[in-house]
């Protein structure tokens, strides 16, 4: 994984080259973390960098999860402050860009966080 703006120096001619190395070094340090064999196995492969989610998705600088968290915006504050974000009672915010950040994980969390948090409140109320 690479943070910055390792492609302002790629040309758009080298792109195709560049992002088929990219995958084949993550796929050799896959197989060398793991002791595994992978390549072998691979029948077809898309590979995506930054520019390809920027041009079919038209995500902040071609990230395909939204945006990188900050310190100051980052889990623990989230998680501290969820409940007190909420804007009014028994109402709760769910998805890919909540309190652990961005991503299909995330998603998955939050709805089953919200639908705890709503049944416990339906509990606590006696309905």
């Amino acid at each position: 994984m690479t943070f910055g703006d390792v492609m302002k120096d790629i040309k758009p001619e080298d792109y195709k080259k560049f992002k088929t190395k990219v995958a084949k070094d993550m796929i050799e340090t896959c197989e060398k973390a793991l002791n595994i064999s992978i390549t072998p196995y691979i029948e077809e492969i898309e590979i995506a960098l930054p520019p390809t989610f920027c041009r079919y998705l038209n995500t902040p600088e071609g990230t395909p999860y939204g945006y990188m968290l900050e310190k100051w915006d980052s889990m623990i504050p989230r998680t501290v402050q969820y409940l007190q974000d909420q804007p009014f009672d028994n109402f709760y915010f769910c998805g890919a860009s909540q309190e652990r950040g961005d991503g299909y994980g995330c998603a998955y969390y939050t709805g089953e966080k919200a639908g705890g948090l709503v049944v416990k409140a339906i509990k606590k109320e006696g309905k």
